[in-house]
C-alpha cells in the first residue's frame, strides 16, 4: 500500500508518456477532499486537455486557482483555452495575474 500522493506521481508519469487514459484512471482515484496542492488540479486539467475534454480542463484549472490564487500555470492554461474558444475578454482577465507576477 502507498499514500494517495503516489497517485499523483503515477498519473504524472503516464501523462508525460502521452498515455492520457491511464493517467486519468490513476488521478481519478485521488479523492477530491484529499487534494493538498494546486498541482494536482493542474495535472487533472492537463490530462483532460489530452483527452480533449476542454470543459473539464477549464473546471480543474479553476479548482487549482481556488486552492492557490497564485498558481500561474493554471491562469495561463485558462487564458489559452478560453482564447482558443473565442472568449477573449475572459481569457484576458486570466492574463492579468500573470502580468502582475512575471517571475
Amino acid at each position: 500500500n502507498f499514500g494517495v500522493e503516489m497517485l499523483y506521481y503515477i498519473s504524472l508519469s503516464f501523462y508525460m508518456a502521452g498515455d492520457f487514459q491511464t493517467a486519468s484512471r490513476y488521478i481519478s482515484q485521488f479523492p477530491s477532499n484529499k487534494v493538498y496542492s494546486a498541482k494536482i488540479w493542474y495535472l487533472k486539467g492537463l490530462i483532460s486537455e489530452g483527452l480533449r475534454d476542454v470543459e473539464s480542463a477549464l473546471s480543474q484549472y479553476r479548482e487549482a486557482i481556488k486552492l492557490n490564487k497564485n498558481h500561474l500555470k493554471s491562469y495561463l492554461r485558462l487564458a489559452f483555452l478560453l482564447n482558443k474558444q473565442g472568449h477573449l475578454r475572459e481569457a484576458g482577465a486570466y492574463l492579468k495575474p500573470i502580468m502582475d507576477h512575471p517571475e
